[in-house]
């Protein structure tokens, strides 16, 4: 078939192929004339994308956006029937439907039914223990192995998690914080043993862990 530059501006006849190699550069091309459709299966790799390019706002829902942690040896002691905290870690979401996963490690010395909890600012919202409030209660401990001489010397381990929604693009700090019974004047230990203050000590962890919502 001919080819045919007609009056329109116009031209038929030309043949899939038929341009020279470098005929057609990008100024060539309408703005916005290259559309997914036309992008063949593995078109774009990871070369042609530039730095910083793929954001959380284009990531799936429960993709892992950002990792932090904080660490603390302090060993401590109350019997403070109110709030003492004594780990904390601050993280800033990069959006406002993120949530928030909080994963704690902390050690525990005897005690008498006190609490243990998660706070988000000045807000429980998560905890271990039997005082009461707004957070969550899903246990407690108290040291009475006898095969441990004495048996105030054991340091317990506590491990808990809580998916929060914060709500926020702020800095936004989480605390472990604890305190004894109403009326009671028991002492409870972090990270030592009741009756040896120089024990080793553990390594306390909070990672916070932001999640796509």
């Amino acid at each position: 078939m001919a080819i045919v530059i007609n009056g329109s501006g116009t031209v038929t006849g030309l043949a899939v192929g038929g341009l020279p190699d470098g005929t057609v550069d990008a100024g060539t091309l309408a703005t916005d004339s290259v559309d997914s459709a036309e992008l063949i299966n593995g078109s774009i790799d990871t070369a042609h994308i530039a730095a910083d390019q793929i954001t959380s706002a284009i990531l799936p829902a429960g993709s892992v956006l950002q990792v932090t942690q904080a660490t603390d040896v302090t060993q401590t002691s109350s019997t403070s029937s109110g709030d003492v905290n004594f780990l904390s870690h601050a993280i800033t979401p990069s959006a406002s439907s993120s949530k928030v996963l909080v994963s704690c490690n902390f050690f525990i010395g005897a005690g008498n039914n006190e609490t243990y909890y998660l706070m988000r600012g000045s807000t429980k919202i998560a905890g271990v223990g039997t005082g009461g409030g707004s957070f969550i209660s899903v246990g407690s401990w108290f040291n009475t192995d006898s095969s441990i001489t004495p048996s105030n010397h054991a340091m317990m381990p506590v491990h808990f998690e809580y998916l929060d929604s914060p709500s926020t693009t702020s800095a936004t700090t989480y605390y472990v914080g604890h305190m004894s019974p109403t009326g009671s004047a028991d002492t409870f230990f972090i990270n030592r043993a009741q009756a040896n203050t120089t024990a080793a000590r553990g390594t306390m962890t909070m990672t916070l862990t932001e999640i796509a919502g």
